[in-house]
């Protein structure tokens, strides 16, 4: 806007000069310029100041949502860890109450050819999240 503005100033500036004289006819385009120069200024720091609030309103937005996503990974990880749990439970039960009967069973001759295989526990636990989101409480240490 400015460019169009020192675009008219100029084009206007030769036809007035030749009236009126140059200096009374550049100040006289100078003082009908200025606000259109001032609107401009004004509506390019409202465009300014509307984009940074945009940008502040999705980087809120953006937090609040990576604080939920850590929040189910956290429980997700709690879940996986009482899986875990609970699978090597299984494990161990079966390996020491049932599968000790059924492998009785091979030495009178009534099973199978094929042997029951051995079972193993899962020693793998899920990794931790590192950090906390204020919004969020901090998981438990264990």
């Amino acid at each position: 806007m400015v460019l169009i503005t020192n675009l008219i100033l100029a084009e206007s500036h030769t036809l007035l000069a030749n009236r009126l004289g140059h200096g009374i006819a550049r100040q006289w385009l100078k003082g009908l310029c200025w606000p259109i120069e001032r609107v401009t200024i004004e509506d390019e720091n409202r465009a300014r100041e509307k984009a940074a609030r945009a940008i502040s309103d999705l980087g809120k937005e953006l937090h609040e949502r990576i604080g939920v996503l850590a929040g189910h990974f956290h429980d997700l990880r709690k879940h996986l860890e009482k899986s875990v749990e609970s699978y090597n439970k299984a494990v161990g039960s079966l390996e020491s109450r049932v599968l000790v009967s059924a492998r009785r069973f091979k030495e009178p001759g009534a099973t199978g050819a094929a042997d029951i295989p051995a079972l193993e526990t899962v020693e793998k636990v899920p990794r931790r999240l590192t950090g906390h989101w204020p919004d969020q409480p901090a998981p438990p240490v264990e």
